[in-house]
């Protein structure tokens, strides 16, 4: 519902910015609102201001023509100001007509106000009331029991849909740059990674411990994939995850690869392209995966997978049968512990993981028998 603003915005001219200062995940989750925008004003170049990690996705993203991101300032005082400075004039010097927040961080407010667009949308926060009604010139109030029972690109799309921007595709989607494709297929040569067997990617780390599963149940979910699926497996992660992954991988047989914090973000994208399978828990790459059109298996715990699991029928969920799910907490009692991961077994997890190879092979020989049939003609 919008509360301040007229329910229609004029003829934009000019830039528009989109602010997006969540994680991963949440960039990938905002694509539709950046195709939507396009499409509604073809004219208007648009940029993108994100956090500097999140940076090097939106090379792959046609829609965008620029981005701005938000990094730590350095030290000491004097040079955080001129940091600050410099970074705000060249902010304003853009002349951005309109300006989006998709969150409701006192950052994206301070960052509409300060570039001076005359138009300015964001959604209420209840905790923030005063600052926001300050600061943007359209207020939205999504209803937040609806929003319980929709995907996580809905929430953003309702914003847009709140002052008469028709919706996108919900389905985010990250198009491959053929560039990358080469650099790709290099980076897994020169790690000694044959690209003749299948590859399966396996993102074991959230940036939440309370998502994650327990060492185990993955060291044995990647011994049963290499054994018995006939494929090589890598280990995705952020370079402060190496270790951890190494521990997975290390003592291993051979055709399971540590790739933890040898991935620049730029090159996720691509390297999801490449595998036919990406297993992982409910983070930031399991978005990119599934936008990059890689089947996905999700391991999910106390998070709603009406939110954040990604869409189609190629993506599937492992979750435990408990009555608490989800409860949306930070752990059980927001202890930092999920039971319902802690408890969840490497049979349910297989269970599923065999259920997607069946489900590909069935395209796979429907594929095929297509491609025989056409050279019959």
């Amino acid at each position: 519902m919008l509360i301040k603003g007229e329910s229609r915005l004029p003829n934009i001219r000019g830039s528009i910015l989109l602010i997006q200062l969540g994680d991963i995940g949440d960039v990938v989750l905002s694509l539709p609102v950046l195709v939507a925008l396009k499409r509604h004003f073809a004219e208007c170049d648009i940029w993108m201001c994100v956090r500097e990690k999140a940076r090097g996705l939106l090379e792959h993203i046609p829609e965008i023509e620029g981005a701005i991101s938000v990094d730590a300032a350095p030290r000491p005082t004097m040079r955080a100001l001129d940091h600050h400075l410099q970074w705000i004039l060249n902010l304003w010097r853009r002349r951005f007509a309109l300006v989006l927040d998709l969150r409701t961080g006192s950052r994206g407010t301070v960052i509409a106000c300060l570039s001076g667009a005359p138009f300015r949308i964001g959604r209420l926060d209840h905790g923030r009331q005063g600052m926001r009604k300050w600061g943007f010139t359209h207020l939205v109030q999504p209803d937040p029991d609806r929003e319980k029972g929709q995907y996580a690109v809905k929430h953003h799309l309702n914003i847009l849909a709140a002052v008469g921007v028709p919706p996108a595709e919900e389905r985010p989607t990250i198009r491959i740059l053929r560039e990358k494709e080469a650099e790709i297929r290099a980076f897994l040569t020169k790690e000694g990674i044959s690209q003749e067997r299948p590859l399966v990617a396996v993102s074991p780390f959230s940036l939440w411990r309370y998502k994650e599963w327990k060492a185990d149940g993955w060291i044995r979910l990647m011994a049963d994939l290499v054994k018995n699926r006939g494929v090589s497996v890598v280990v995705t992660g952020s370079p402060e995850e190496r270790e951890r992954a190494q521990t997975l991988v290390g003592g291993m047989s051979k055709g399971i690869f540590n790739l933890a914090g040898k991935t620049r973000i730029q090159m996720l994208p691509a390297l999801f392209k490449a595998c036919r399978l990406y297993i992982g828990v409910d983070s930031g790459s399991l978005h990119v995966a599934s936008a990059v059109g890689t089947p996905t298996v999700a391991l999910f715990g106390p998070s709603s997978t009406v939110t954040w699991a990604p869409r189609g029928i190629r993506h599937l969920i492992v979750s435990k049968d408990m009555s608490c799910i989800p409860c949306r907490k930070k752990g059980c009692g927001d202890c930092g512990i999920s039971r319902c991961l802690e408890e969840l077994t490497i049979s349910e997890v297989l269970k599923v993981v065999n259920r997607h190879f069946e489900h590909e092979k069935g395209i796979d020989s429907v594929e095929q028998d297509g491609s025989d049939r056409n050279r019959d003609i």
